[in-house]
């Protein structure tokens, strides 16, 4: 293939750019002129260079004019910037660059593509010159999605590919949300009635589950010996790929995984790859690689640079060279690629995305409210979104003992009120259930409260359970589930307002949109933009679903709205705080992550200037200008200390907020105030001379992450391997991980002994959750992050600090509790709920693997924070394990899943986080025997 002339058209648009940006006319009258020929609009693909949006604060008279292309938009990214600094910056993109060429575009549905030239100066001699490498790439991408527009689906080769974490057979098809492995079944169903080679597709669902399982995977415990990989990607050909990365790359590989071609998936000469997956026609379904070596998981100790394996870089090697793709799609929230190490945004040769991903187009179903991972892969990964509904819910309602002691509180509450002589025979009857081992472990008895006010409380409290939110399933592309699931996903999100009803009904009716674009994406058709967000909570713009969804501008943030909401949160955190410990909390660390501030316009910001006493402050257009000081006689409060750990992705997509919160933390830190009313001030005093530190400018840092280019907090693959003896190891990895300061004058300063002095001196945690369409066990990002900061902060102080979570789901009565309780009311509401585990047992092997990742979960968390209590252990044990419908059920659609609970719950019993009845520690050693013994049976077949 020959990319000179579209080398040649990519240098063209970006002249054009500049033209255009220099006077005239105008981007819509030029691509009617130019791109029209006797009637016909010729491009197939445009490889724009404007800055900011061609649609928005544009004068374009077609608002519909990118639709009506129908062609992708490939944004060609322009530096301010001097290249050779580029090409050293380990973040890229300065701010005015990425709101020009990422944030603005991203509201017109474009490819994001890379930066194609920049400054250089010489004396007083400024002139733009070309970054070759990347224009080649950018022709190669273009001529790639035109190509889907020219070929015919007879001859386009797709490579649909599962997410796997953590790696194995377990838990293949990762996705928040989505039943990835049903929804692949559909859209290879409707690739064969779009005229696309898949051979004979099984009818009955199910079968694609079934059929990866009996192929290669990553999977390295229980598997057949002899089984064929789908291909193999010869070590010459990537030897000759790999030898011509830069010299650095190529060390920083070797350091981590040793001298190429590594020891992973390869042949017993060693001179292939095996590519785990299978083919069906002219379709490739496989299984995204490791993101770590087996058995070397101790890499991830240092910190989060760590970059891919030689199997990882091999496998998209084969994708490109050997498969020949036209295209890929990535399916569900979400895989590894987009978080591999390199710059955070205008990616370069160096970048680990940038070479593995190479010039493929790339879709990515991705679930609609998780919007900073949503734009990870567009700015990162090149992605186009195509977004998704969340899985059906309803409310938990109540079930089992729960709905027995409902009934008779309800009963002992009226009779009470009439006066009735059934009374005490009532509370005799609830004194006795409430001694249930069942019942006492969420409603222990207190007799010294008045019996009535008891059961008003507890009956409260149960009306709670009752209405929280309960999933009841997991979502298929493009379908909306039986009629009762609708009505629940109406009801869910029109929060019973009857007159949002037909409005909402009207934009589900597009759903099968999730499906469709996916085909027009294959088809190199343009992609339309939308709002992510989260329907449940009100965000009924995002609807429908199947869009390419944007993000925000930072500079508006903190909006009006969200600090009204922040100064409640933080006002509610204060006080509850008090009535425990009977002071004011003097620091409070806080987790900062990107999408929930781009979904509440900027609630974490407003809540943190609120407990530092200083309010934001706008210009006419709506952007932050400023912040004012609260004075003290109108705060009626100290200042609070206030500590950020930002997730990486929060410092790419939100630095001007960063930067905002850290003149607001400088400001208060200056005031001429006691350090009584003034904690910040008081503060640097003392670590000054803890530390015995001149330094006040690193003394003076709040705002933590990871380093530059990098993601995560590291905390979930200690766990995850078992490479832990302590809480004392969870804090190293969680320090050596996060301890990079940010700010106005530093950006990504290594200070470990500045960042633990804060951890050990925290009163308080604290992390928001704004819905609940994913929660706290789905991932283990939110334990890696809030939880491992617990565990920093238990072994540096010695003490568990208070625990606290936001609930800003519903605006109108956000509110704040103990992580112990959300975590307790979280099992009630769903974990324990027969609605939900009856929901995931309709999704087989991907149910299954969800049923797996939350058992995972809860002990990730109990190991940092000490939340899961026994009977929670004994319940997912009994419910999850050992009941005979779903172990039979387990058995048969996923008994790899089945055995990892096992080996997890007795790990819990093992460190002595379960004090586990001896009955179900026996049963659960059986069980584990049996399944280990079946799964050594199949792989010996």
């Amino acid at each position: 293939m020959n990319y000179d002339n579209w080398t040649v058209m990519c240098c063209l648009f970006f002249l054009i750019g500049i033209v255009i940006e220099r006077n005239i006319p105008g981007f819509e009258n030029n691509i009617l002129e130019l791109g029209y020929f006797k009637g016909a609009f010729i491009p197939q693909v445009l490889i724009n260079c404007l800055w900011f949006s061609l649609t928005v604060g544009r004068d374009v008279e077609d608002k519909d004019l990118l639709k009506k292309l129908n062609i992708p938009i490939l944004q060609g990214e322009i530096l301010l910037q001097n290249v050779e600094i580029w090409e050293q910056s380990r973040f890229g993109l300065n701010e005015n660059e990425l709101q020009a060429n990422i944030i603005m575009p991203e509201f017109d549905g474009v490819v994001h593509g890379v930066p194609l030239a920049g400054q250089k100066k010489d004396g007083t001699l400024v002139t733009m010159v070309p970054i070759y490498d990347n224009i080649k790439l950018m022709a190669k991408r273009a001529y790639c999605w035109a190509q889907l527009k020219l070929k015919q689906n007879k001859d386009k080769r797709i490579a649909l590919i599962f997410h796997n974490y953590p790696a194995g057979n377990a838990t293949i098809g990762t996705a928040m949300g989505l039943d990835s492995l049903r929804s692949g079944e559909v859209i290879l169903e409707n690739l064969r009635k779009a005229g696309y080679k898949t051979d004979a597709l099984p009818k009955e669902s199910g079968w694609l589950a079934e059929k990866l399982l009996s192929s290669f995977t990553n999977e390295i415990e229980f598997f057949k010996s002899d089984l064929e990989p789908c291909g193999k990607y010869p070590v010459g050909s990537y030897k000759q790929w790999y030898e011509n990365l830069g010299v650095d790359t190529r060390n920083h590989i070797k350091n981590n995984w040793g001298e190429m071609p590594g020891n992973s998936f390869l042949t017993d000469t060693g001179e292939e790859f095996k590519i785990a997956g299978f083919k069906q026609g002219n379709i490739f379904i496989g299984v995204q690689p490791p993101r770590i070596a087996f058995g070397d998981i101790q890499k991830s100790f240092h910190n989060g640079d760590i970059p891919p394996t030689h199997y990882y870089l091999a496998f998209y090697r084969w994708l490109v060279e050997e498969f020949k793709a036209d295209a890929v799609i990535h399916l569900g929230t979400h895989g590894s690629l987009e978080w591999l190490p390199g710059k955070s945004t205008g990616l370069c040769k160096a970048s680990y995305p940038y070479l593995a991903i190479d010039s493929l187009p790339n879709l990515y179903p991705y679930l609609m409210s998780i919007t900073c991972e949503g734009l990870q892969a567009k700015r990162r990964g090149a992605a186009v979104l195509i977004d998704h509904l969340p899985a059906p819910c309803e409310e938990a309602g109540l079930y089992g003992k729960m709905r027995e002691l409902y009934d008779l509180v309800e009963q002992y509450l009226e009779a009470y009120r009439l006066q009735s002589s059934t009374v005490s025979q009532l509370e005799q009857v609830i004194s006795e259930l409430l001694r249930n081992e069942d019942i006492k472990h969420f409603c222990d008895k207190d007799n010294e409260t008045d019996f009535f006010v008891q059961m008003e409380n507890l009956h409260a409290y149960l009306e709670k359970i009752s209405s929280n939110q309960c999933r009841t399933g997991l979502h298929i592309l493009g379908e909306l589930g039986s009629e009762a699931d609708l009505k629940n996903l109406v009801n869910s999100f029109t929060q019973g307002n009857e007159e949002l009803k037909e409005f909402v009904l009207e934009k589900l009716s597009h759903t099968d949109e999730e499906i469709a674009n996916i085909l027009r994406g294959l088809d190199g058709c343009y992609i339309e933009s939308g709002l992510s967000g989260a329907p449940s909570t009100g965000m009924l713009d995002c609807l429908p679903s199947g869009k390419n969804f944007y993000g925000v501008d930072p500079r508006l943030l903190p909006s009006k709205s969200a600090w009204i909401i922040g100064q409640q949160l933080a006002n509610q955190v204060i006080q509850q705080y008090i009535e425990e410990e009977g002071r004011y909390p003097e620091r409070i660390a806080m987790i900062f992550w990107s999408g929930t501030n781009m979904r509440t316009k900027g609630c974490d910001i407003a809540q943190a200037m609120a407990l530092l006493g200083v309010s934001p402050e706008w210009n006419t257009n709506g952007r932050i200008s400023g912040f004012k000081v609260i004075p003290l006689d109108v705060l009626k409060r100290p200042r609070i200390d206030v500590i950020a750990r930002i997730s990486g992705m929060y410092r790419d997509s939100l630095y001007p907020t960063v930067e905002y919160l850290d003149e607001c933390i400088q400001g208060i830190m200056k005031l001429d105030e006691d350090g009584d009313v003034n904690y910040p001030r008081k503060h640097i005093m003392e670590d000054s001379n803890e530390l015995e530190m001149t330094n006040y400018d690193n003394l003076q840092c709040r705002i933590f992450g990871s380093a530059p280019g990098t993601y995560g907090a590291g905390v979930n693959l200690a766990i995850e391997s078992r490479n832990w003896q302590s809480i004392d190891d969870l804090r190293d990895v969680y320090v050596s991980w996060g301890s990079y300061a940010y700010g106005k004058q530093i950006k990504g300063q290594f200070l470990p002994e500045v960042f633990s002095k804060q951890l050990s001196k925290v009163d308080l945690t604290l992390k928001n959750e704004d819905h609940y369409e994913t929660t706290m066990l789905e991932s283990d990002d939110y334990n890696a992050f809030h939880g491992g900061m617990i565990a920093a902060v238990r072994s540096l102080s010695g003490k568990a600090p208070k625990s606290f979570c936001g609930n800003l789901s519903k605006k109108d009565s956000i509110s704040v509790q103990s992580l112990s309780e959300e975590m307790k009311q979280l099992y009630l509401s769903q974990v324990l709920n027969p609605k939900f585990i009856q929901g995931m047992k309709k999704h087989g092997y991907k149910g299954a693997a969800d049923l797996c990742n939350i058992v995972s979960h809860s002990f990730a968390w109990d190991a940092t924070s000490n939340v899961i209590e026994d009977w929670m252990y004994n319940e997912l044990t009994k419910m999850y394990v050992i009941s005979k419908d779903i172990n039979a059920w387990l058995k048969k659609v996923n008994p790899w899943a089945l055995r990892k609970m096992c080996t997890v719950l007795l790990e819990a019993k093992q460190r002595g986080l379960w004090n586990a009845p001896k009955e179900l520690e026996s049963a659960l050693m059986q069980e584990f025997l049996e399944i280990e013994g079946d799964l050594e049976e199949l792989s010996d077949e």
